[in-house]
This record gives structure tokens, sequence and C-alpha cells, in this order.
């Protein structure tokens, strides 16, 4: 069985600064996608998009989920802590 990658990988030094939450656009929700696509979180089959909608929410809890982070479904301080550790 073959699993598909993710075509576009973020630079090893890139940092999240911004706050992101459902219905954002544009900024680094792409990046975001693109990060939590090559971490497993963000569904392979689903496309980058750069606006955080149901998919990308559900990514960021589950990322949240796996790290000890409270569920929110946003992106702030302690999810970009462990976001840019990576």
């Amino acid at each position: 069985t073959t699993t598909a990658t993710p075509d576009i990988l973020l630079p090893s030094d890139y940092v999240f600064t911004a706050f992101m939450k459902l219905g954002d656009d544009g900024g680094q929700v792409e990046p975001l996608q693109k990060a939590l696509q090559q971490l497993g979180f963000f569904p392979v089959d689903q496309a980058i998009t750069g606006h955080f909608g149901p998919v990308t929410e559900t990514a960021v809890k589950s990322f949240q989920a796996a790290h000890g982070i409270e569920q929110a479904g946003y992106v702030g301080p302690a999810t970009r802590e462990v976001l840019n550790s990576y």
C-alpha cells in the first residue's frame, strides 16, 4: 500500500505568528493546512485552499488533542508554539 504525501513542504524554519480561526482566509491559513497535512492531521485528499473551514478546524482540534492542548479549534499561542517546534 502506498500513502499519499503532500506535494508542497514548508521550509523547516517557517514560523507561525498569526491567530487563526474558523472563517479566516489567506494569511497563514494555507501554510497551516500544509503543515497539518504534512503531520497527518489534514486529509491528503482535501484541497489546500487557504480558507479556515470545518475541515481545517477538525484538523486543528485533532492536532491539539494529540499534543495535550485544549481542543479549541483555533490556532492561538499554545498551538503555534507546538507547530513551530516541528
